[in-house]
């Protein structure tokens, strides 16, 4: 049924009919706001977890940038690998690996 045709039908509508047709309605915007609001509520959300995760993530690589970074300078400088492993808290497989 076309918009029109919809338009023609409502001012045939009795007082009743008219009040049901505008309570469908407004049940009908209220689910969609409902929705919206669930959806962006939920994007919301799954954003900052996104950010948290992200941040943590970057902070553990730099942190294991500078203790690798670390112990290749200790490395040259001729220091025991178990020292090393004690002072960066890297595994000896890591550092032989280095």
């Amino acid at each position: 049924m076309s918009t029109s045709s919809t338009r023609i039908e409502m001012f045939n509508f009795t007082k009743d009919e008219m009040d049901e047709y505008k309570k469908s309605l407004k049940m009908n915007w209220d689910l969609k706001n409902i929705e919206d609001y669930a959806r962006e509520k939920g994007y919301k959300a799954g954003h900052a977890e996104g950010h948290a995760d992200g941040r943590a993530e970057g902070r553990a690589e730099g942190e294991l940038a500078a203790k690798i970074s670390t112990a290749k300078k200790l490395i040259a400088m001729g220091i025991p690998l178990d020292v090393i492993s004690e002072a960066t808290g890297l595994t000896l497989e890591e550092l032989s690996q280095m």
